[in-house]
């Protein structure tokens, strides 16, 4: 289909607001959209046809129709922009870019280049995609991270292989913890592609058998426990954070049960206080103007000592922001716009008792689902959330946190009282599937 402008007649540009250029997603940029009309702002949205059922335009000044938001469709986005700027008076300059999922990141600085010239929307941009760049800009900064080389400088010559195997080796040594490796693509958001090694020559054959060496990164396997830090950040300072802990691997070849368990994490705890300074660094060391961060850190199991994961500029998914809200009061989301417009948030939180809410999603297994069991039959007076979609008959070919049977949501006045909760909904919970049948 060709890309599309729709213009909003019935939406004037507010002179004195800023304008915000939006790719929303299915389901964590709504808050965002609905809480940006009400303050005035002036958004325009670029969309995928399917997601107009979804997303609320009523409010927006312009939005764009693109057929998928793939780099081809990047120069007629551009024109679609450009043509609302010459005709629409006021939205010549766009003051904010922001996009809120992983895979629209790259379309978004594609976008801006063709708008402004510049490479990327925003310095340090490339950092929190690129895998590499964002490990040797952290190390350079002072953070820790795992020891890491890329692959085809550890495939030029074995003696390099060597060497990063004994690096990997004696860091283990120091931390009591088992010899791993990490293989990941450089460019995959999150987990996708990551395969893990406990053998140096398991790892050695798998990065011969690359066909692009200069894509992939190799790191030592951290052991511990994965944790996340959720910001807004506005004029480089940090003005909103949540933190929550993964109770769930998200490489498959490490996923101990089908169903993925989080809860949050008090801020006030020793934890939320050593994950804040470690936040102010990382957005410090990445040079962020404004937006959102998802920073993921292990916590190592022999040491405690805090260690970069990866990060990323973009809000977290999994609705967990509205989760973060549920837990202390107040919304990122809420935070940020308001900032743009010079008021304080109100927050809830003189009203709110921090509680820890935790988090669990039903996850599919391979192949066609005959039964499951009814989430109100499981519900108790803990939950504060919940929902399923889950129908008979339908066929999963994803087995991983990605796809959703249900979910629930639950509050508790400690981490310590909310995993239990987790696992008992887990425990009773109860769902068949069939292998799908081969076709002739």
């Amino acid at each position: 289909m060709a890309t599309e402008l729709v213009v909003n007649a019935h939406r004037q540009f507010a002179p004195g607001k800023p304008v915000l250029f939006c790719i929303p997603d299915i389901r964590d940029s709504v808050g965002f959209v609905n809480r940006g009309y009400e303050l005035g702002l002036n958004l325009i949205l670029l969309l995928k046809p399917k997601w107009q059922k979804t997303t609320n335009l009523d409010g927006c000044l312009a939005y764009i129709i693109v057929d998928d938001v793939k780099q081809e469709n990047v120069a007629d986005a551009v024109t679609a922009v450009q043509k609302l700027q010459q005709t629409l008076p006021g939205a010549e300059a766009i003051d904010y870019y922001l996009a809120f999922s992983e895979l629209n990141m790259d379309f978004l600085g594609a976008l801006v280049e063709g708008l402004t010239g510049t490479c990327v929307h925003q310095p340090g941009a490339r950092a929190f995609r690129d895998k590499r760049v964002m490990r040797e800009l952290a190390q350079a900064k002072g953070l820790p991270c795992p020891v890491f080389a890329p692959a085809d400088q550890l495939l030029s010559a074995r003696s390099r292989f060597s060497s990063f195997v004994g690096d990997v080796g004696r860091a283990a040594e120091r931390k009591r913890a088992p010899v791993g490796f990490v293989l990941k693509p450089r460019d995959s958001w999150g987990a996708r592609g990551v395969e893990v090694y406990a053998d140096s020559e398991a790892l050695w054959a798998a990065l011969c058998a690359l066909q692009e060496p200069q894509q992939y990164l190799v790191e030592e396997r951290i052991v511990g426990t994965l944790v996340h830090v959720d910001s807004a950040v506005l004029h480089r300072q940090v003005i909103y954070h949540g933190m929550g802990i993964y109770l769930y691997s998200f490489i498959r070849s490490e996923v101990e049960g089908p169903h993925f368990m989080w809860h949050s994490v008090a801020p006030d705890g020793a934890l939320g206080r050593a994950l804040t300074l470690f936040n102010q660094k990382v957005v410090q060391a990445f040079g962020l103007d404004y937006g959102f961060t998802h920073t993921e850190v292990f916590v190592e199991s022999g040491t405690g000592d805090l260690v970069l994961c990866e990060t990323a500029s973009r809000p977290p998914g999994l609705q967990l922001l509205d989760l973060h809200a549920m837990s202390q009061g107040s919304h990122a989301y809420d935070h940020f716009l308001d900032g743009l417009v010079g008021q304080t948030t109100a927050s809830a939180k003189r009203f709110h008792t921090p509680r820890t809410v935790g988090l669990v999603i039903f996850n599919p297994m391979p192949g066609v689902l005959t039964e499951v069991r009814p989430l109100e039959e499981i519900l108790d007076e803990h939950v504060i959330a919940w929902e399923q979609n889950a129908q008979v008959g339908t066929n999963y070919e994803e087995s991983h946190y990605t796809a959703e049977l249900g979910r629930i949501v639950c509050a508790a006045p400690t981490e310590e009282e909310c995993r239990p909760l987790l696992e008992n909904y887990i425990s009773r919970f109860h769902c068949s599937f069939a292998d799908v049948a081969p076709q002739p």
